[in-house]
């Protein structure tokens, strides 16, 4: 998903020049409102579940 945004914006990116912190907030931000708004729940309860998943898949 960062590759796509810097072939997209490439002028944006290099005016500027977000570290890829502050581009990856920018994604898990973005990916967290469509997962809410298309499954109906709260972007709490989606954060939380994501963390979750995240946290489940770093165990095993």
């Amino acid at each position: 998903m960062l590759e796509y945004v810097r072939r997209s914006v490439p002028d944006a990116i290099g005016n500027l020049r977000p570290s890829a912190e502050v581009l990856t907030d920018l994604a898990q931000a973005k990916l967290e409102q469509v997962v809410a708004e298309r499954s109906g729940l709260s972007p709490t309860v989606v954060v939380n579940n994501m963390r979750d998943e995240i946290v489940a898949r770093r165990r095993s």
